[in-house]
């Protein structure tokens, strides 16, 4: 850990000597009157300032984990390095009181507008997801910073930002400030400050709060510089020491653990609770934690190997990963996976031999439980047409040759709602609701054996829909009781069915002889039907309803 410090420290040092050196470089080029060694000594200076903006940069991409945060620090550093290098064209290459001179001069706003704003996108960007992309109406403040930049590269039309005496050349020699300057340094100023004191705001790190204060005294500081600067107090090489105030605040906000950073990596190896190398591309080890071992120097030829399959030694698992430079390789205790595994396995034919035991016993009670449903359904049907069987097995046992042909007629009467009413009981097993023209099909076809008993019988049936199946089968039921009362005692009767608009209706108008015992109807009364009866003569009416739950 004091190794990481000091070599912070020495960095740092390293640093602020080069930056001390790039200001003397600067003092002697002034004082020098050979051009050619005053442009060695502007060309070098170049160099350092350019050189340590490179470096940090490059420091940027391996600490910045978050990809958007990355981009955008990145971006701010590229147009720093940009600003430097067009100051370098200014004073190097191009004469005072030139339009190419002039527009270098123009050209240190892009900087000095763009990085601000992307110092606020870094904000919008913190603590969110790797695949987090900036929301559109944060890209509208593109807009205002183009405007901005537009109004200084269009300065010479309309001196909005800059002003210049009447009658003397364009250039920074001889200038003031107009009101549009004050757009473009308040807008770098409160972006400024709009960043470092969110940054505070949403700031979660641990640490020290004094630390996590010196970016706001940094840009205090800059926007001082900027104002001694503008009332023309200070003195100095402003790129320079803007490029590093910005550099200084970035990295500022990057140690105090304002942004988020994968530093002490190798401390935090070392001290892992995990065996592990990490070897170079060679197989050399250049990291190992505190509690791995030196691994064999075969280990380091089977390096691509391993990194598929591994090998197992002593209870342990060897892997290994490539890196981009390099390879890791890490020890996987797998002594207890092992001996799991061994007893899962022989848990694993125990419950196999136990599970075709029980398969086998679950077929045989499903078929026993399907043998007793059968008998089930098969009692209770059975037991719901006892009656019309019983007078089936009657009638057959009478031998009556006179009476042969109705006889016969009867059974089919009969053995047709034997057959029809068992279809409907099957089918309300598996269904509350049938289809209303499953009752059209049963009278009909006991209307055709009841014609074989000699009785005109007229059908007119209009079922549609689906409705309850006990209402079908008191319908038919009430039919049955009906016909088996008057069978002897009609040769004409009409039927009309309705099962239409939540309503069940059926009609019969019969011709009986002598009068009859009117039945106790207790199916159709079961189910909350009711029955009207009307006599005219010889001809009765009779209508069964039922107000049903039709679907």
């Amino acid at each position: 850990m004091e190794l990481k410090k000091n070599k912070k420290l020495y960095y740092l040092v390293i640093s602020v000597c080069l930056l001390i050196c790039a200001a003397v470089i600067r003092e002697l080029a002034r004082e020098e009157d050979y051009i050619l060694l005053e442009t060695i000594l502007q060309f070098s200076r170049h160099l350092i300032h350019a050189g340590l903006l490179f470096i940090w940069m490059s420091t940027i991409k391996q600490r910045i984990m978050q990809d958007s945060v990355r981009r955008y620090l990145l971006a701010s550093c590229s147009l720093l390095i940009l600003w430097l290098y067009i100051r370098t064209c200014k004073w190097m290459f191009f004469p005072s009181d030139t339009w190419a001179n002039r527009y270098c001069w123009y050209a240190y706003y892009i900087a000095l507008i763009f990085v601000p704003l992307f110092g606020v996108f870094v904000i919008q960007c913190l603590g969110k997801s790797e695949d987090y992309k900036l929301p559109e109406k944060w890209k509208l403040l593109y807009l205002p910073a183009i405007i901005l930049l537009l109004l200084v590269f269009t300065n010479d039309l309309h001196q909005l930002v800059f002003c210049f005496p009447d009658g003397s050349a364009f250039s920074d020699d001889y200038y003031t400030y107009g009101s549009c300057y004050l757009l473009v340094s308040g807008w770098s100023i409160l972006l400024g400050l709009y960043f470092v004191l969110s940054l505070l705001r949403q700031c979660r790190a641990p640490g020290r709060p004094w630390f996590q204060k010196i970016p706001v005294l940094v840009m205090l500081s800059e926007v001082a510089v900027t104002i001694l600067y503008c009332m023309n107090i200070l003195k100095c090489d402003v790129t320079a020491l803007n490029c590093a105030m910005i550099v200084l605040l970035l990295e500022s906000c990057i140690q105090s653990g304002l942004i988020r950073s994968n530093s002490q990596y190798d401390r935090l190896f070392e001290i892992a609770n995990i065996e592990a190398h990490i070897a170079d591309e060679k197989g050399k080890m250049r990291y190992v934690s505190g509690q791995a071992q030196q691994p064999e120097a075969q280990v380091r030829t089977w390096m691509t190997d391993l990194e598929h399959e591994g090998i197992v030694m002593d209870g342990k698992r060897l892997k290994c990963a490539k890196l981009t430079r390099g390879w890791i390789l890490w020890w996987e205790d797998v002594s207890e996976i092992m001996t799991f595994t061994e007893a899962l396995e022989n848990t694993g034919k125990q419950l196999s031999e136990k599970n075709d035991l029980m398969k086998a016993e679950l077929e045989l009670r499903e078929k026993k439980l399907q043998v007793e449903e059968k008998n089930r359904l098969y009692d209770r049907i059975t037991e719901e047409v006892t009656k019309q069987l019983d007078q089936v097995e009657q009638l057959l046992k009478k031998k009556d040759e006179k009476e042969e042909q109705k006889q016969l007629a009867h059974i089919c009467v009969l053995s047709a709602y034997i057959k029809r009413r068992c279809n409907l009981a099957l089918l309300a097993e598996n269904s509350t609701l049938l289809q209303a023209k499953e009752l059209s099909y049963c009278l009909k076809e006991s209307a055709e054996m009841i014609q074989l008993y000699g009785t005109m019988v007229s059908v007119d049936s209009s079922c549609q829909g689906e409705t309850k199946a006990e209402y079908l089968i008191a319908v038919y039921d009430t039919f049955e009781q009906l016909i088996e009362q008057i069978l002897d005692q009609t040769d004409a009767m009409l039927l009309n069915v309705h099962v239409l608009n939540n309503q069940i209706c059926m009609k019969i108008q019969m011709n009986l002889e002598k009068d009859w015992n009117i039945p106790q109807w207790n199916h159709w009364y079961a189910v909350g039907g009711s029955v009207n009866i009307r006599q005219l003569e010889k001809t009765w009416y009779l209508e069964f309803t039922i107000e049903s739950d039709l679907v």
